[in-house]
């Protein structure tokens, strides 16, 4: 597997929108596509036990990948986060991407949707009605929209935080409202978010934004906490707060609770990783850092959560939370899963699931489809029968050259759950 250091340094990579831009510098893109994978591969492992609940997953299948049909320039696509948008029955499609013409460059967010009447066949998937404004070039309608900045041409300021890069998107919808968290870029020499006379330095100082929208894929409204210029999460300690890096967080929403929006972030400090913590709060809007609490065992980085009630032992019911990542299939890595009873503990179960992948490249920063992006799964047919589509990056790897050229793939599956929790 990749390692934790390997991943933090893969976020730069991604990140650096300046690469081969001399060489693809006003060529025209072609609009992304969907291009259906003709080779696929079985998966290994499908079942685990996790404290005496039995994971078992069924109808494990590649659907194919989201192909930008760029040729041999180098446009990507990467860290997707999906959901079963409840208000339209569709899927959508968050993620990270690159896309590179005379009018912009840089790490953009990207939104596409999947109709979920036949199996969510890549043959209905809608990329032009699907906008995420402002449109990446305005004048073209063929091109994909997307909710972008372009900094190595237009409008990159260090005086303003969120000016840089962004992507990791993480999308919730709440009340008929989307928010939308994003991972901001903050090089050394930038300023911060608060306060905003502060710059970063001498490593790298990343935040998270939100952003929210009254239907998912355009009129983003930049939200400022408290009427501030900043990011959600806060409160951090002045002595450092400069050389403090927030990256790929991972969100859920667990209603019913005086803190129902969860925020899982990586973190560094000068560089130095810190590993994961947990932060709830009622607001989106605001993360109280001193709040944070440590987790362990949580695998790899850019991955999604989500969660759902058991019964456990003793009667009653308990909440079981279940994370995407990737594991090892003899040296090809695949989608895997893992387990938490308590949200902070993180571990494989009895045996690491091995689920189908991308059939010849490596699965990177995975994320699946969960109600309306809040991580519950209702179940759908037979009791403890959860359906969802899942998405990677697939690449040879995650390093600057490889991470790239790399794609969204999909797949589908069934979980099933039988037994009691023990927590």
């Amino acid at each position: 597997m990749v390692s934790m250091a390997s991943s933090s340094c893969t976020k730069e990579a991604k990140l650096s929108g300046d690469h081969a831009k001399a060489d693809l510098e006003g060529s025209k893109p072609v609009e992304n596509s969907a291009q259906v994978d003709d080779v696929t591969t079985a998966a290994t492992v499908l079942s685990t036990v996790y404290k005496g609940i039995t994971i078992t997953f069924h109808q494990n299948y590649a659907v194919g990948t989201v192909n930008s049909g760029r040729g041999a320039a180098n446009y990507y696509d990467y860290s997707g986060f999906m959901m079963l948008d409840q208000s339209t029955t569709q899927y959508r499609l968050y993620h990270g991407g690159r896309y590179l013409d005379a009018y912009s460059d840089g790490d953009n967010i990207f939104s596409r949707r999947v109709i979920k009447t036949g199996g969510g066949s890549l043959a209905n998937w809608n990329s032009t009605a699907s906008y995420v404004e402002p449109a990446l070039n305005p004048t073209a309608t063929v091109h994909p929209s997307a909710f972008w900045r372009q900094p190595e041409d237009v409008g990159y300021d260090p005086h303003i935080w969120d000016s840089g890069n962004f992507l990791e998107p993480e999308c919730i919808r709440v009340g008929g409202l989307y928010y939308l968290f994003s991972q901001v870029e903050i090089r050394p020499g930038d300023y911060i978010d608060f306060p905003a006379t502060e710059v970063a330095g001498p490593s790298p100082a990343d935040r998270i934004r939100l952003h929210t929208s009254v239907n998912g894929g355009s009129q983003w409204q930049k939200v400022f906490p408290g009427g501030v210029n900043r990011g959600v999460v806060y409160n951090l300690p002045a002595a450092t707060r400069r050389q403090i890096k927030l990256t790929h967080q991972e969100m859920i929403y667990e209603p019913g609770t005086d803190k129902p929006w969860v925020m899982y972030v990586f973190w560094q400090n000068n560089g130095v990783n810190q590993g994961h913590v947990r932060i709830r709060s009622a607001d989106p809007g605001t993360f109280d850092w001193p709040t944070r609490e440590a987790c362990s065992g949580m695998a790899q980085l850019g991955n999604q959560i989500g969660y759902t009630d058991v019964p456990k032992s003793g009667g009653g019911t308990a909440r079981l939370y279940f994370r995407i990542t990737m594991a090892s299939d003899n040296g090809h890595l695949v989608p895997s899963f893992q387990f938490s009873s308590d949200g902070l503990i993180w571990g494989f179960g009895s045996a690491t699931l091995k689920l189908v992948g991308h059939p010849t490249l490596n699965n990177y920063f995975l994320g699946f489809s969960t109600v309306d992006g809040t991580g519950q799964l209702p179940p759908e047919g037979a009791a403890n029968n959860y359906n969802m589509l899942y998405v990677s990056s697939a690449a040879v790897g995650s390093g600057n050259a490889d991470i790239w050229n790399s794609d969204i793939w999909m797949g589908k599956t069934q979980m099933q759950l039988t037994g009691t929790l023990t927590p």
